[in-house]
């Protein structure tokens, strides 16, 4: 099988195919499900937006204020106790509401910062009901909030009548990415440095080395800066992925069974 030429050199040429957008309804007309062009311009807007300098502080601030006042208490009590939790099954949590607030503006608050807090989400009935919310939240929002979902309305005013259907479908294929596949790869993250103590260690001398001053126990600046430094952090996370992918099924279908074979020709007969 030749990857470049299928997901490179000729990638217009093979979209997901049928299957995939049926098995994957849910998404929707969102950039999970779209092929070629539509897929290229999607994602050109999209990293635009996700990389602006206001909303990666704007991140910052969320993630640093949900770490410190919520993930770590909430860890450092449930290590006094006797109960045994799912790592993931907490992140998912940390990970839909960090997701939640920087993409609709507000906290859901499915991870308490007190662990005898913790309760049951129904997490079938809260899917079911999501579409609704973001067309409530779409028709209530003002110019006063800050959020992912404001930035993408401005953007997406170009899709005329398609609009309201193209809101909801990004909202949610951006919800999925931001919880589902960050959880899962940070679970499988802690569990390979887990195992290799070597690892741990090197990753712990680095963050002292870059992040903490002397007296320090914790991290107090999430800024992109500083944690650009940790490029052995970075390349532990990078392998984690590769070992474990959040996103492990794909599909490509060829849609242009004459272009393949002229093109099989011509680099036959080239070679």
């Amino acid at each position: 099988m030749n990857v470049h030429h299928i997901t490179s050199k000729n990638f217009t040429n093979y979209g997901k195919g049928s299957d995939f957008h049926e098995i994957f309804e849910l998404l929707g007309v969102g950039i999970f499900n779209l092929d070629s062009n539509e897929w290229k311009h999607e994602r050109t807007l999209l990293h635009s937006l996700l990389k602006n300098k206001i909303f990666e502080i704007f991140l910052q601030q969320i993630i640093q204020n949900k770490l410190q006042n919520c993930l770590l208490p909430f860890l450092d009590q449930a290590s006094k106790g006797v109960q045994v939790l799912g790592l993931q099954y907490i992140l998912e949590r940390f990970t839909f509401d960090t997701t939640c607030t920087s993409l609709f503006g507000f906290d859901p608050k499915c991870l308490p910062y007190n662990f005898n807090h913790l309760s049951e989400i129904a997490y079938v009935k809260a899917i079911s009901v999501l579409e609704d919310m973001i067309l409530f939240i779409q028709a209530l929002y003002s110019k006063s909030h800050s959020c992912l979902l404001k930035d993408l309305m401005k953007e997406g005013s170009e899709k005329g009548e398609n609009f309201t259907r193209y809101i909801q479908d990004t909202a949610v294929n951006l919800l999925i990415e931001g919880n589902g596949t960050i959880s899962s790869g940070l679970s499988w993250f802690f569990w390979l440095v887990s195992i290799h103590p070597i690892v741990e260690a090197k990753i712990i001398e680095e963050i002292r080395d870059n992040c903490l001053t002397q007296g320090e126990n914790l991290i107090t600046n999430f800024s992109v800066e500083v944690l650009d430094k940790l490029v052995y952090l970075h390349r532990a996370i990078s392998e984690a992925l590769r070992l474990f992918p959040p996103l492990a099924f794909h599909t490509n279908v060829q849609s242009n069974r004459i272009n393949f074979i002229v093109e099989t020709m011509l680099s036959q007969i080239q070679s």
